[in-house]
């Protein structure tokens, strides 16, 4: 799972290379930030769901309801 700061930077690049190693991953949308918000919903709304078989999204409600 990840979460963090700069979502356009930090956590895609942690990503990106979970993804690589060919992990799946699950991004906390609601535990992930940016201080340039156009740049953050742009990697949450375009980038990321065109990962859609190696990244999923969701909330950190859903993670915990999930364990």
């Amino acid at each position: 799972m990840f979460s963090g700061v700069e979502t356009d930077v930090c956590v895609l690049a942690g990503v990106l290379d979970a993804v690589d190693l060919g992990f799946a991953v699950t991004v906390a949308t609601d535990a992930v930030a940016s201080s340039d918000p156009t740049a953050h919903e742009a990697v949450l709304n375009h980038m990321l769901p065109r990962l859609a078989q190696q990244v999923r999204l969701t909330t950190a409600a859903e993670i915990v309801a999930a364990a």
